[in-house]
């Protein structure tokens, strides 16, 4: 599945955006926080 294309705008809040992840040992989870334009994902592993 193609994620979706989100615009970023020179000079607006979306221009830049990153990601923060966090890994949660116990559950094998791993979950993203994405900061700008884009989605939150998580997933499992293991």
């Amino acid at each position: 599945m193609t994620p979706p294309k989100y615009r970023r705008t020179q000079g607006d809040v979306t221009e830049q955006a990153f990601d923060v992840f966090t890994v949660h040992t116990c559950a094998k989870r791993i979950s993203t926080v994405r900061v700008g334009a884009g989605v939150n994902r998580s997933g499992r592993y293991g």
